[in-house]
């Protein structure tokens, strides 16, 4: 299976990911879903050596997830909002 990615002007490289068959056909109706977890399209950017993923492009609320993010969601660690209002990553158990 192949992915789609996407390359900005700057030379950059995404990885596109969708939220749902919404999303997608918005992008491209004629396009198979393939359902992921964000840890698993995480991964998968890191290792074709993508900088970021682009989630929803075709709008109207696209996200960019790159960075410090990218490394943390590729490690398996989960984003979590905390009893103040503050976000946090949490590392699942192994067992």
């Amino acid at each position: 299976m192949s992915v789609v990615t996407l390359q900005a002007h700057d030379g950059r490289r995404a990885l596109l990911a969708f939220t749902g068959l919404d999303a997608l056909q918005s992008w491209r109706p004629d396009a198979r879903p393939v359902p992921v977890t964000v840890d698993r399209v995480a991964q998968t950017a890191r290792n074709e050596d993508l900088t970021s993923i682009l989630i929803d492009g075709a709008g109207p609320n696209a996200l960019v997830i790159e960075g410090e993010f990218l490394g943390e969601l590729a490690s398996g660690h989960r984003l979590v909002e905390l009893a103040d209002g503050q976000f946090g990553w949490i590392i699942p158990a192994t067992e």
